[in-house]
């Protein structure tokens, strides 16, 4: 599935500049959709973070136990 044209159409993405046949784009910093699902993607990887850190705290306290 290409995302490319239907992010486009919605405004998330605009074209930079094209090299070749290739475009490149960046996200629609003025589409108020673009930006909460910018922030939205930063909560997710703080969440993520989050996570990883108390797996690998509670692996290294079940190590220091046995």
């Amino acid at each position: 599935m290409k995302c490319g044209p239907i992010l486009e159409r919605f405004g998330l993405v605009r074209e930079t500049k094209r090299i070749g046949r290739i475009a490149l784009y960046t996200l629609n910093k003025e589409n108020p959709i673009a930006t909460k699902l910018d922030e939205l993607s930063k909560e997710i990887a703080i969440y993520t973070g989050k996570k990883l850190v108390e797996k690998e705290t509670i692996k290294k306290e079940a190590t220091i136990l046995t």
